[in-house]
């Protein structure tokens, strides 16, 4: 024990040692360096903000050093160590799985940390729209006291609970004449009052706006933030219930006459007092409109107010002018669930309805007013409360939501397919939708309603239909189309003839480029998250199944998706593109149609056609038309391709160049496709016979020594890779070996001979040109002046035909272009080309890349008897 207690003594006294030498170490630092010496609240902030942007998901080392700080700025009530904070992300795997590491300002306070209290209703209102504050935080909290402490921390810290409501200032009405015009008829004989001309103090504006007051008039307002507008608008009415008790909390005034008492967010404008933390001079202001963020203690105000300072007293004055903005926000916005005042039964659907078309109650003499429907502790605080009595309630009864969806419809059908209107009426779409399918649920639907919704659905040019996914949407949420551009896939699909798999391949592919939209898709259907909504609007629209799609339908479908890649030109950005097949089997059905066809074809036929050539003269990628400034035509010749030029007015086709080859589904379905299209569209191919190519040869053919033999393993070395990968993909019919299949490694195969010439020259005559294009070439295909044997002809050195060489012999291998020929072994393989007259460097690349490959075995193997059955021969002569 004794010996113990020495042993803990000696270890005490070397960590005091070991502390006193750390101290020492930190003075000595801050004395020499004072540049370098950050804060405790800056450091973890930049500590958490290099996790932040370290990739992928939070490690355990990092959630243990989030969460000890965390702890330590709870215990210390230090807010500054909280800069970011862990939020619920469901994308997020790994030790952080469902976390993320976010700024404190881009969270909010949800229910697992304030239950009960308005972080609940907040997560309620906005579900999974908003970064709430993890779970994670639950095993800090160990009681209410604690939770409440923490809760305030995290507010003062910069994290937000309940709605965000700004204010805003336009700061000199008298530069914004829209502003002027909407005052002057409010104010007394429709003039601006006279201000002061000298100021001796400093007086800024109220809720913190800043700007000093000076000859200036000032139109302060209020206003909900964009972004809750944006969840209010797509909210159930079953989260509007979290919003209106959000609403409720809110502290607000809708003083007329405002007084430093009633109006205390501008007490010390009104009392001429300056405050020194609100002020910005004037010369900082780079803008006219200003605004902030109110904080959660201060009343906004229901009203809005001119500032400006009047002569003859020492505070700025307010002028009432008209509601606030946030007030109008709520006139407009559909926020209260309300149920038809006949209806008594507690199962009945509700719906979002503004103050305008609802009551708070019933009235008998008006049994078509919606009532809204909250529980009774809540409705009573609602219609005792001061934004209650600012609204204006049951002025109007709602119009028929059919009505609506007719008007909304032929609005839409005047639209191009640009029109970001399209986008907009979304929103107002499924809204409309869901009151008219809530109103079937409930038979509320009239006959005539029936009547109205089934000729609209009747004609097939009528836009009604919501999609949440759609090609012309683009980066916005959502557009409107007609019942052609909707159906409802099936999980499993049967066909009985080639055309049935023909309609069927091409419906798919139309969803797949979210042209057509699946209804049996949560991306597509707007209603999906609701079965019993999802339901009765399939119901109403008549969306169709795919065994009940109907040709004409798939053909107006097909002619209209032309018709969009016409109007709108989208980009295709590689062979990959869903557009660029389900162009091709569009063009299918539309030259069926030779009416559809004529009528989609109103500017013109366009194709996408490729980028050709570099540099400012280069032809870009676009949508061209064949009758237009160059010819268009089909690459299904390398070898000519290679030879065009911007200058010859030729681009090569962008779509309807699918081949049987081709790494995709249905390469052989689309390669039929596409050559009657261009058959169709008089649209020539490269190898077509009015293309003249000549070749020129110049001096006499050398053959080069042993690059026959090394040509032949690059050969075989690719096709048993090319072999090897359609085995993979599970395409190869026999189970041969890939050596065995590998016509390269043939007993009988005869290498090409590599021929060197002076140099070598292509002449190129495109119908459209009157003289032939001359273009040098180093590596092309040609015969042997004796044996008219094939061969490869270079020119130059191995640094001047090995790219071309490389070209050539992969189409000749039958090599396609894809990601797969960007791997090392198949790099490797070409590479050895521009070794084939270094027989050292030859053998070194290929001993390294290829020692244990069979096709290189097997190489050597047929090298080695061949150079016996030469010696021998040569002994015989």
């Amino acid at each position: 024990a004794s010996a113990k207690a020495d042993n803990s003594a000696g270890e005490e006294a070397e960590a005091n040692t070991e502390d006193q030498h750390v101290a020492s170490f930190l003075r000595r630092a801050r004395s020499e360096m004072p540049s370098n010496v950050v804060d405790v609240p800056s450091a973890v902030s930049n500590l958490f903000h290099s996790i932040n942007k370290q990739r992928g998901s939070l490690t355990e080392e990092n959630l243990s050093t989030i969460m000890s700080i965390s702890r330590y700025a709870l215990e210390t009530e230090n807010s500054s160590l909280l800069s970011y904070v862990l939020v619920d992300d469901p994308n997020c795997s790994g030790p952080g799985a469902g976390m993320k590491l976010l700024p404190a300002g881009q969270a909010y306070v949800g229910g697992s940390i304030d239950e009960g209290g308005p972080g609940a209703d907040l997560e309620n209102f906005a579900g999974i729209s908003l970064p709430f504050l993890s779970s994670k935080y639950s095993s800090m909290i160990q009681d209410s006291f604690a939770r409440k402490k923490f809760v305030k921390l995290l507010l003062r810290a910069g994290v937000k609970a309940g709605l965000s409501v700004s204010a805003s200032a336009v700061v000199d009405v008298e530069r914004d004449r829209t502003t002027l015009q909407l005052i002057l008829p409010k104010l007394a004989e429709g003039e601006l009052p006279p201000v002061r001309k000298k100021v001796k103090c400093e007086v800024s504006l109220p809720y913190y706006l800043g700007t000093v007051m000076r000859k200036k008039y000032s139109l302060v307002d209020a206003e909900l933030s964009t972004e809750w507008e944006r969840l209010v608008r797509s909210m159930s009415p079953d989260s509007a219930v979290g919003f209106i008790k959000l609403l409720l909390q809110l502290p607000v005034e809708n003083s007329l006459r405002a007084t430093p008492t009633n109006v205390p967010a501008a007490a010390k404008c009104l009392s001429g007092l300056s405050d020194a933390t609100a002020l910005v001079k004037d010369e900082g202001v780079s803008t006219n409109k200003l605004t902030v963020r109110l904080a959660a203690d201060v009343a906004v105000p229901l009203r809005s107010r001119l500032y400006y300072l009047p002569p003859g007293q020492p505070g700025a004055k307010a002028l009432d002018i008209a509601e606030a903005r946030f007030v109008g926000q709520l006139k407009a916005l559909k926020w209260l669930p309300c149920s038809l005042a006949s209806s008594n039964s507690e199962s009945t659907p509700l719906s979002l309805y503004r103050p305008e078309a609802c009551l708070l109650d019933p009235d008998l003499n008006r049994p078509e007013m919606p009532v809204v429907h909250l529980p009774d502790p809540l409705l009573r605080r609602l219609k005792s409360s001061i934004i209650a009595q600012s609204l204006e309630w049951g002025r109007t009864a709602p119009p028929p939501p059919v009505t609506e969806l007719v008007k909304l419809a032929h609005e839409a059908k005047c639209l191009n397919f640009d029109d970001s209107r399209r986008a907009e009426m979304y929103t107002e779409m499924v809204s409309i939708w869901t009151a008219i399918a809530r109103a079937h649920l409930r038979g509320g639907l009239s006959p005539d309603d029936m009547r109205t919704i089934e000729n609209l659905v009747r004609d097939p040019s009528n836009l009604f239909i919501p999609l949440r996914r759609n090609l012309e949407a683009r980066d916005k949420i959502g557009s409107i189309v007609c019942i052609d551009r909707c159906v409802r896939m099936p999980e499993l699909i049967n066909h009985t003839n080639n055309r049935d798999e023909l309609k069927r391949l091409s419906v798919a592919s139309l969803v797949a480029s979210n042209f057509i939209g699946d209804y049996n898709r949560a991306t597509d259907n707007p209603f999906y998250s609701s079965p019993e909504i999802s339901k009765a609007t399939m119901e109403l629209m008549n969306i169709p199944a795919l065994e009940d799609y109907k040709t004409d339908a798939l053909i107006r479908a097909s002619g209209s998706f032309v018709r969009y890649c016409f109007e709108v030109e989208p980009v295709i950005s590689s062979r990959f593109s869903a557009v660029r097949e389900t162009f091709s089997y569009a063009m299918r059905w539309c030259i069926e149609s030779s009416t559809d066809f004529g009528r989609t074809d109103r500017g013109g036929l366009k194709v996408w056609c490729r980028r050709l050539g570099t540099g400012p003269k280069a032809l870009r990628p676009r949508w061209v038309s064949p009758n237009g400034p160059v010819q268009v035509v089909l690459d299904d010749s390398k070898a000519r391709s290679a030879l065009l030029t911007p200058e010859m007015k030729i681009q090569t086709l962008g779509v309807l160049d699918h081949h049987d080859k081709e790494d995709c589904p249905n390469a052989r379905t689309l390669s039929r496709i596409d050559k009657e299209v261009l058959i169709h569209c008089g649209i020539l191919r490269l190898s077509d016979g009015r293309f003249k190519i000549k070749t020129r040869a110049r001096g006499a053919g050398a053959t080069i020594d042993g690059a026959s033999w090394r040509v032949q393993l690059v050969c075989a070395l690719l096709k048993s890779m090319e072999i090897d990968r359609v085995e993979s993909s599970g395409d190869a019919i026999d189970q041969a070996s890939s050596s065995e299949k590998n016509c390269f490694l043939a007993p009988n195969y005869e290498p090409l001979d590599v021929l060197r010439y002076e140099s070598l020259t292509r002449e190129f005559k495109a119908p459209s040109m009157n003289e032939p294009v001359l273009t040098p070439m180093y590596a092309v295909f040609g015969r042997a002046p004796k044996s008219q044997k094939k061969c490869v002809l270079v020119s130059g050195g191995p640094e001047d035909y090995s790219i071309e060489l490389e070209e050539l012999i992969s189409g000749y291998v039958g090599v396609l272009s894809g990601p797969a020929t960007q791997t090392k072994p198949y790099r490797a393989a070409i590479r050895l080309l521009s070794h084939l007259e270094n027989e050292a460097s030859f053998t070194k690349f290929v001993n390294r890349d290829f020692g244990d490959s069979d096709a290189a075995q097997r190489w050597r193997d047929i090298t080695e008897r061949n150079k016996t059955l030469d010696n021998l021969r040569k002994a015989e002569l």
